[in-house]
């Protein structure tokens, strides 16, 4: 590697990190709303730069998901409740019933 190689990468990283600070202190000054519109997370912001990009999508946020499969086991819960002519008038068959919940009916309407 050249010296002019690694001078450019100093540089570089030297520009990044203070875009990075910047773009820190202007989210910092936003409000909640705003932040969870753009996808970020507020707690992930105080942690600083290292926590860059700061996108509240790649924090694993167990409630959610917990809540997400109470919904979903409540709702073939809830179909599988209903007898085979109910299910074939909404246009789902008992066997389909997980996939359906999970991922949609997939047929045109």
């Amino acid at each position: 590697m050249s010296i002019f190689s690694t001078i450019s990468d100093a540089v570089f990283a030297a520009f990044e990190k203070s875009g990075r600070r910047k773009a820190l202190a202007e989210l910092k000054t936003m409000s909640d709303r705003t932040l969870d519109d753009l996808g970020i997370s507020r707690s992930l912001l105080s942690q600083g730069i290292s926590s860059w990009p700061w996108k509240s999508d790649m924090e694993v946020n167990s409630t959610a998901l917990s809540s997400k499969r109470r919904e979903i086991k409540a709702a073939i819960k809830e179909l599988q409740a209903l007898n085979d002519k109910e299910l074939a008038d909404i246009g789902i068959s008992r066997g389909e019933i997980t996939h359906v919940v999970k991922f949609g009916h997939n047929r045109a309407a």
